[in-house]
Order: C-alpha cells, then sequence, then structure tokens
C-alpha cells in the first residue's frame, strides 16, 4: 500500500484510520513510541483555520510500514486518539543532516521510496477534533543520531474537522523537535 499512489478520497480514508491507530500506539505517556528511549520533546504551533500550541515527548526510529520495507518516523505528541500529535515520516532510513520538502498527501496518496510528509492530529480530549495532511513545507534535520534526531519543521497542512469532514480547512503547523531513539511500534491496520 505504501508505494502505490492513491485517489483522494481513499487516500483521506486510509490516512483518517491510519492516524488514529498510529497516534494510539503506546499506552505509555512518557513514551510515544511505546520503547524504551526516554522522552524527547517537541513544540508546536498550528495556525490559520485551527489553531493550537501544545509540547510534550518525542520519539523517532525505523518501523516496518509494510512487509519488508522500513521507513522513518517520528511521533511528537500525544498517544491517545484524543491527543495532539505531529508525525513526520520518511520512506527511508534515519535522514542525515539537511532539509527536505514534504509532498502534498492530499494528491499524491501515500508515501513512494525517499518521500517525506506530516500529518497532524488535534484533539479535544475525548477524540480527534482535526487531521491534517502536508501540502508542502519542509522538515529540517539538524543532528542526526540512532540515539536522537533533532530539527525544526514548518508546513502547511490541509485536513478537516472530524465532526465535519466534507468542509477542508487549511492550517500551519510550525516547531522543534529532540526525538530520542526507540521503538517505534505501527500496529496492523486492517
Amino acid at each position: 500500500m505504501f508505494i502505490q499512489r492513491m485517489t483522494p478520497s481513499l487516500l483521506r480514508a486510509t490516512a483518517l484510520v491510519s492516524a488514529l491507530a498510529l497516534v494510539a500506539c503506546s499506552s505509555d505517556p512518557t513514551d510515544p513510541g511505546g520503547g524504551s528511549g526516554g522522552t524527547g520533546s517537541f513544540d508546536a504551533t498550528v495556525t490559520g483555520g485551527v489553531s493550537a500550541t501544545f509540547s510534550g515527548a518525542a520519539v523517532q526510529g525505523e518501523a516496518d510500514i509494510e512487509t519488508g520495507q522500513s521507513g522513518w518516523i517520528a511521533i511528537l505528541g500525544s498517544t491517545s486518539l484524543s491527543g495532539n500529535s505531529v508525525l513526520i515520516a520518511c520512506f527511508c532510513s534515519r535522514p542525515a543532516n539537511g532539509t527536505y520538502s514534504l509532498i502534498d498527501l492530499n494528491t499524491a496518496g501515500d508515501l513512494l521510496p525517499g518521500e517525506w510528509a506530516l500529518l497532524l492530529t488535534l484533539g479535544d480530549g475525548t477524540t480527534p477534533t482535526y487531521l491534517g495532511f502536508s501540502t508542502g513545507g519542509t522538515v529540517t534535520i539538524t543532528s542526526s543520531s540512532a540515539g536522537q534526531v533533532d530539527g525544526s519543521y514548518n508546513v502547511p497542512v490541509s485536513g478537516f474537522d472530524t465532526a465535519n469532514p466534507t468542509a477542508p480547512t487549511v492550517a500551519n503547523v510550525a516547531g522543534n523537535f529532540s526525538a530520542v531513539g526507540g521503538t517505534v511500534n505501527l500496529p496492523e491496520i486492517p
């Protein structure tokens, strides 16, 4: 599934299921990836059609995103279905220092090898209230080792209020992260 491009409507349905599953991948709120790598940290500011400011724990590592194929993932924030989080993904191994452009997930579909994307989830404490998908932007890696990846991101997103998924909302999410190495568990998605 991650190798082929998908139609925007199928992508949104898949992304919604993926977003909910990815954000819920750990039951330990001090370790977003479900591993033993510590907490790391990040901050995020969301402006535009929706707004929020949040910070918290951050973990990064490689995850099996399809049988025999792995990608690098950074999970910044909440691990519950109801919380705020930023998921940065690259269909690549741990990135080197540099600036990387993100794809438009609303039109391109799933990641192809070497591509980057971001998923933003906002929640009200009970349910997710907003899902946003990268439409461009950049992630800058300033330090990269197996134990920790540091960087920043500035990414426009287009998404929807989960209560009204037919009304697109455009926003921007920006911040910094220091994600520690850990186990990033991605559950099977039916």
